[in-house]
This record gives C-alpha cells, structure tokens and sequence, in this order.
C-alpha cells in the first residue's frame, strides 16, 4: 500500500508531489509519482526510472525533477543513517568536472593539455547506492490512454492506494460538479482522497497546517493524518473553531468544542506541534479566511455528502488570499469508505458488468422523456380517466379482453419509473413531481371506479361482483414478483430506444388501473374487504415496480453524485427495500394459504366413489324422513375459485327437508375422502309427475 499522487501538469508537479511525500513519510508509505498521457491506444501502467537523460516530455521531466527535490523528505527525515552519511561523503567529494573547472590554468590563460576526467569512483557508487535505497521509498508511473481521465481513473482503482492525491483544475469543464477525475475519485476511490489546489513552491516547507474541525468524520481522519504530518516536519497543526458571535463566552465555548473534537480524533494538545485556535466569526467562511491569513502553509477541509469541490477550495479560503499568500495550499479531504460500502459497491459492479451502460445523450433522453410522463398534466389526466372507465366497463362485464385494453391505455407506468429513476440519480424535483402524479392517477381512477360501482349496483342491485373484480381482492406474493419483473422490463426497455415495443406487454403484466378499478367498484357494492385487497394490491405494485426500475437503472449505469444524494433520498431508498420487504410477509402467507387450499382441491375430485357415497346418504335420509321428499343428487363438483367451500352439492327435493341434511352430505363426503370438506348445500324445490307415457318428469 502507498500514498499515490496523480501529476496531470508539468506546472502542478512540485508542489503535489512535495506535499504527497509529506503526507507518505508521516505514515513511512512508499510514494507513488502516477503520470497520466495521451495515446491512441490504451496501453498498460508502467514502472519509469527515476533518472532517464533521454526522456524529454515535459509531464515526466518534471515530474522527475520534483521527485529528486523531496529525496530529503522520503528518506533523510525517514532515518536513514546510512544513507545520510553516504549523501553526506558524496557531497564533499568533488566531481570530475568540478575538479577540473578548479585546475589551473597555463600561462598567458591558456588551458593546459589534460586527458580526458574519468567518471569520480567515489561518486558513482554512492549515485548506484542513493537510486537502489531510493527506489524503496518512491516510483514512477507511466499510463497511457485515448482518453486520459477514464484510463487514469480505472488504474486509481487497480491500485487501491491508502491515500490518492489529486490536484484540482480551476476551469476546467466539468471541475466544479464533480464530473472530472477529481470528483469522480471522491466518488469511487475505496481509500483516502485529497483533493489539493496548490501551485508555484507549495509544499517545500511546512511550518504550520491549518485544519477546520467542523468537517463530520472526515475532519477527524484529516486531523490525525495533519498531526503526523506537522510532527514529521517539525511544524505545528493549528486545528481551527469557528464560534458564532453570541456575547461574551463566544470564545470559551469555542474552546469546549475543540477540545471535544480532538479528543474524538484522539488527540492531545501537544505544545510543540498541535495549537488549537478560536475565531469568533458570524459565518465559518470568514473565520477560516481570518485564520488563513496568519501565515500557513496548508489549509484541509473535511469532505461532507454536500460538498462540492469549486465551493470547499473557493468557498472557503477565497482565491484573493490564494493570490496573496503564495505557498499557501488549499484541500479537500475524505476519508476511507467503510468496508461494507465497498463490498456493496463490488458486488454491485460484478452483477451489472454484463450489462450495457448508458451514454451521456442517453441519459439525456431517458431523463427528458420520463420527466415529461411523470408530469400530471392535462394529457395524464384523459388517459388515466379514460383507461379506468375501460378498466370498469371490463370488470363488470368480467371481459379480460376489455380489462387488457384498459392497461394498454393506463399512463401510470411512466411516472412509477421515474420515481426509481430519481432514487438512483438522488434527485429530489423528479421524485416529488411523480409521487404527485401518482397520487393524483390514483385518486382520479378511484373516484371513477367508485362513480361507475355507485350507478351500476344502483341499477342492477343483485348482480354481484365477478371473478375479475374479485381475482383482484386477493394479492398473493406472486403479484409482487410480477410486479417487480415488470418494473424491471420497464425500465430496461425505456432506457433502450430499441425496446420501446417492448413497454406494451409490460404494460399489460403490471395491471396497474384495474387494481384501482376493482376497489371502487367493490367500495361501491359495499364489498370493503374485496376493496381493500384490490388498494392493497396497487399499493404492492407501486413498491414493487420502482423497487424494480431502480435496480434496472442501478444495472444500467446510472449513478448518483454523493453531493446529490441526500439524506433524503437514501432514506427513501432504505423505506421503498423495507417497505417492499414488509408486505412480502402477508402476501407470503396469502400465497402459502391459496397452496394448501390448491392441494386440498386437488384431493376432492367428484368421482363416481364419492357421488354414490353422496346419492347413498340421501336414501338413507329419505327412509328416515317421515314425509316422502324424493330427495335427488343434481350434481356435485369441486369449487376451485371459492374462499369459503371446496364443494357443491346441488341436491332437488319435493318438500321440507330435515335440518340434519347439510351435516350428513358433509360428514359422507369427509368419510369418503377421509380429510375436513368446506360443503356448500344448495336445495332445489321440485314437483313430480307423471307424464302421459309413464315416465316422470317435473
């Protein structure tokens, strides 16, 4: 492991990679010099020497230069004796040229004829030595690639530094959102990141650090690494509280602060090296440019999930005090992800490698058009009335093929998506804008559901509800893996222009409207379980299918800035897996319920055993009754779509019946099958005759 500078300017070589060999040698890690170029082809990061006469770009020049200038960083300040002496013997022993230079000359100034100098014995073996021992503390790098932010951004992972020093690029387009390799690597890098703007001869000394402790946990690392740092230099760490003015005992509390937050960075004041300081300022800006002024070599600020990089260096220590203090060096720094962020994020990248990633002019276009279908506009509000009264019409018919061409119509889809599209990217203005829209499709289609149930049943009272709108009162866990496959499908097929024949079928598997649909018309029919279950049944649509998309677009590519993923929005992302999650319980239990009744249905099969046992009884209860019934089986099956009997028995009968006869069929039937029997008893009232050519007929 090492500390990893990235030198992308000949002009930012110094002051990086002095202030990386700081940073290594406080942690006595090898230092890594990584010097990103163009090439058509992509080739692979490779070792350079340290001292090569006959390299001359400029990149690698002068980042050769600057690693020769922090040798007495990296090495003597590391303890090398041994080195130290033969630095020392070498430094005193004249070279051959200089030899020569001080020779004296002929008279009348003339040169005197000498043969050729041979290299000084003394000073070769020590140069052979200082490159052999210097090579342990320090490397460089060499990457090549057509494009040379993706190139050096894939090596930063490979090589999976403890700290990753990166110079920020003051215009350069993209710098200021984070979407250049400064910002990308506080996104993705696993372990450390410092993001410095530094220039000229930052980082040749290093007196003073200056270091805000208000920057959450990253402030804490920053402030250990800071110590390690000033100790190692002989300078001092000034660790900075910005108290807000509120009378008097403004500063002692600022003092109180401080003092809690170096002991949470385990610190202790050190009188040599660590002095803490108190600026009672109205703002935190202006108390760090007040401190800023006082001399300081370097000024770290903690990274936050709000921080961009133009605000942190720029909004905190102004570019005018940059200008005046010229060595004055100005970071952003943040801390090693947790290891349970980074398996996350591994296992992430393996499971969506297999699949295509979006372009930016792609992403554009998903982003437009679900924007657009998540609107509630005028257009939303026909098409979501239109297809619930097809929807109803449909159910009350109990016509598949209508309730299939209410689907097709229903625009519920797209807004649904673009509520998973923005928990992924984090962007709050879409999510509100489709969660309102959903509300209001929601409630629309459930005002016109209920309207249509109130006129329905108003005129035809006694037809009940049919099997499509009672199929839809009782959701199961397979619904919820439907729905989560569609907004799966969905997504894919939105964000792929080629598949967007693909989004009618989807449509059709999701059955959004008809949920919606089915509960108002059972409302309307006082049918209020049956309703509730159709809601329900939305309600499980709506978690499963933007549980769905937003795996499909996390699958995709599609990625949120830290600084745009809010607390919000990661709350929103735990509440939709846990909220899924939770109402997978009771549709489990629907589901293994609607098994058992499956397994018992399939074991009461009206055969001819059980229909002789059925006709038996029957005679048996015929000779018991006093009064001739001519009781008769019509017919008995098997209620495969029925809660509440497993079978039907039809039986006619020519008069008063005993009481005792529903309990005699069920205790027949359960005799014969040898399990319980849900029975459902249903009389017909008969009258016999005589026809004319003796046979009966009724």
């Amino acid at each position: 492991m090492s500390v990893l500078v990235v030198v992308r300017t000949p002009e930012e070589a110094s002051p990086l990679v002095f202030w990386a060999a700081r940073f290594a040698a406080a942690r006595n890690k090898k230092l890594t010099v990584l010097c990103p170029t163009r090439s058509a082809q992509p080739q692979e990061a490779k070792k350079l020497p340290l001292h090569d006469a006959t390299d001359e770009h400029p990149l690698r020049s002068a980042a050769r230069a600057a690693i020769r200038g922090v040798q007495s960083i990296l090495i003597l300040d590391g303890g090398d004796s041994e080195l130290e002496l033969d630095l020392e013997k070498a430094a005193a022993e004249p070279a051959g040229d200089a030899a020569r230079d001080e020779a004296p000359t002929a008279a009348g100034g003339a040169e005197p004829e000498q043969p050729p100098s041979e290299p000084n014995d003394a000073v070769k073996p020590t140069e052979g030595k200082l490159t052999q021992r210097f090579d342990k503390h320090v490397e460089l790098v060499g990457i090549s690639h057509p494009d040379i932010q993706a190139g050096t951004l894939a090596e930063l992972k490979r090589r999976h530094a403890d700290l990753t020093v990166i110079g920020y690029h003051e215009g350069v387009r993209g710098e200021e959102t984070g979407t250049t390799l400064s910002g990308q690597a506080l996104e993705v890098l696993p372990g450390e990141v410092l993001i410095l703007r530094a220039s000229g001869e930052s980082g040749q000394r290093c007196n003073s650090i200056l270091l805000p402790t208000s920057g959450g946990p990253h402030a804490a690392v920053a402030l250990r690494l800071a110590h390690d740092v000033a100790k190692r230099s002989g300078g001092r760490l000034v660790p900075l509280y910005v108290e807000p003015e509120f009378g008097e005992l403004s500063e002692a509390a600022g003092h109180v602060a401080l003092e809690r937050a170096l002991k949470a960075a385990k610190l202790t004041v050190d009188v040599d090296h660590v002095t803490p300081r108190v600026v009672v300022a109205d703002k935190p800006q202006h108390g760090i440019t007040q401190a800023a002024r006082e001399g300081h070599d370097l000024v770290i600020v903690g990274a936050s999930d709000t921080t961009k990089l133009h605000r942190a260096l720029f909004g905190t220590v102004p570019e005018r005090v940059l200008r005046e203090e010229k060595q004055l060096a100005v970071g952003v720094f943040r801390s090693a992800r947790a290891l349970s962020s980074r398996t996350w994020e591994a296992v992430v990248e393996v499971l969506t490698q297999p699949f295509p990633t979006l372009s930016r002019e792609e992403r554009l276009v998903l982003f437009d058009r679900l924007g657009e279908g998540s609107s509630g506009n005028v257009d939303f509000m026909v098409l979501i009335s239109l297809s619930t009264a097809i929807a109803c019409l449909g159910l009350l018919q109990d016509s598949t093929a209508v309730v299939i061409g209410a689907m097709l119509v229903a625009p519920l889809m797209t807004p649904m998506i673009g509520s998973g599209f923005a928990l992924v990217q984090g962007n709050l203005v879409l999510m509100r804008r489709a969660a309102l829209t959903i509300v209001m499709g929601f409630l629309i289609a459930l005002a016109i559901g209920t309207g249509f149930g109130l006129v329905y049943f108003y005129v035809a009272p006694d037809i009940g509800l049919t099997s499509e709108i009672l199929a839809r009162g009782r959701p199961n866990l397979l619904d919820l893996v439907v729905a989560f496959l569609s907004g799966l499908a969905a997504a894919y097929a939105l964000a792929r222009p080629n598949l967007m024949g693909a989004m009618a079928g989807v449509a059709i598997a999701a059955a959004l409207v008809p949920p919606i649909g089915s509960a108002g018309l059972s409302f309307a029919a006082g049918e209020y379980a049956n309703g509730r279950g159709a809601a329900f049944l939305f309600g499980v649509n709506l978690l499963a299918i933007v549980f769905g998309a937003a795996v499909a677009f996390g699958m995709l590519g599609i990625r949120a800035q830290r600084n745009q993923a809010s607390a919000l929005t990661r709350w929103g992302r735990i509440a939709l897996l846990f909220g899924t999650a939770l109402v997978a319980i009771p549709l489990s239990g629907v589901l293994i319920a609607g098994f058992s009744r499956k397994q018992l249905e399939r074991t009461i099969r009206v055969t001819p055993g059980l229909t002789l046992a059925l006709e038996r009884e029957l005679i048996v209860m015929e000779r018991e009754s006093f009064v001739p019934t001519n009781l008769s089986l019509v017919e008995a099956r098997n209620l495969r779509v029925d809660a509440t009997a497993d079978l039907k028995v039809v039986v006619a009968c020519a008069g008063p019946v005993l009481p005792t006869l529903p309990d005699r069929l069920k205790g027949a039937a359960e005799r014969y099958l040898g399990h319980p029997v849900r029975l459902r008893l249903v009389l017909l009232r008969a009258e016999w005759f005589q026809t004319s050519n003796g046979g009966a007929g009724d």
